[in-house]
């Protein structure tokens, strides 16, 4: 039987802005809740509360920003999620 090793909580979140980014590439476009949903994916997969502090803030101005538009750009989307990533990253150093 093979046995999982449990990632690292830090990893773990970069890997889930990695992914979210390659996800996000894909498409010009999102609609507000696609793009809402996608930032706040990565943030309720996470399980570790200190991260999902750190993030928080970041999906949550980027939430207020997309409240007033119906369609967000891939930009906008990157963006916050290099946000994220530079956050762990700093959090990492």
């Amino acid at each position: 039987m093979k046995v999982r090793a449990r990632k690292h909580p830090a990893d773990l979140a970069v890997e889930l802005v990695d992914t979210a980014l390659t996800f996000a590439a894909r498409r010009p476009l999102f609609t507000r809740d696609e793009a809402v949903e996608l930032l706040h994916g990565v943030l309720v997969k996470l399980d570790d509360p200190e991260i999902e502090s750190a993030l928080a803030p970041i999906v949550d101005g980027a939430e207020t920003t997309y409240a007033a538009i119906r369609l967000v750009e891939r930009a906008s989307i990157v963006d916050s999620l290099l946000d994220m990533r530079l956050a762990l990253d700093v959090r990492s150093a």
